[in-house]
């Protein structure tokens, strides 16, 4: 499956996952179509962040899929920061499935984290 696939889906469930829309019911209706039936998202509600930029940093192969990784400009109480956002995706015959709630994290380019990277790169 390549990579390109993954980061297209990717994005998408990204723009509906960031959308702003208040009333939950709402909100969990439009992420359904891109997360497997099988993830509870009675308490997925919208995020406080408003998405600026997605720029994909990678995928693994898991057991059932792929973990997916972006790093993602976002804006919050109108100051931007850089965040990691990390997920799973698996394989439709249509397409692909989230199978987890996306993890966000605060993320920074340094030195450490470039080398640890680097390292960790070497090492697949």
């Amino acid at each position: 499956i390549s990579q390109s696939k993954i980061d297209t889906f990717g994005r998408y469930f990204l723009t509906y996952y960031f959308s702003q829309e208040k009333n939950q019911e709402n909100y969990q209706s439009s992420l359904r179509t891109y997360v497997s039936e099988k993830v509870d998202i009675s308490d997925w509600k919208a995020l406080e962040k408003m998405l600026k930029s997605v720029n994909y940093y990678g995928s693994e192969q898991t057991k059932k899929g792929y973990s997916v990784e972006y790093l993602l400009n976002v804006s919050v109480d109108n100051r931007s920061k850089m965040q990691k956002i990390t997920f799973e995706v698996e394989p439709t015959k249509n397409g692909f499935l989230v199978t987890t709630q996306p993890k966000l994290t605060d993320f920074s380019f340094n030195w450490n984290t470039l080398k640890r990277e680097c390292l960790n790169n070497g090492e697949n």
